[in-house]
């Protein structure tokens, strides 16, 4: 279920976020990334909490969000790129 959960929110990362960018957030990241939708929009953020995508954007200490490996979700990133991914 993770994993599908992961595939997800990679998806909708890959959709919003060019490709270039979207491998600077993972390197900003460090080990973990997490991701939340509100309202359609994508917020990202790395360790410690410290948003990252998009940057003026303001985050409670109770918002939750989705944790992630950044190793492991840009491996996931990669593979869903991929044209044979999608079935």
């Amino acid at each position: 279920m993770a994993i599908f959960i992961l595939f997800i929110i990679i998806y909708f990362v890959h959709y919003f976020v060019y490709c270039t960018n979207l491998s600077l957030l993972f390197v900003r990241a460090c080990n973990d990334i997490m991701f939340k939708l509100v309202n359609g929009n994508l917020i990202v953020l790395g360790e410690g909490r410290k948003v990252l995508y998009p940057e003026e954007t303001v985050v409670s200490d109770s918002d939750v969000f989705a944790l992630f490996s950044s190793s492991e979700a840009s491996e996931l990133l990669s593979t869903a790129s991929d044209d044979n991914a999608y079935g």
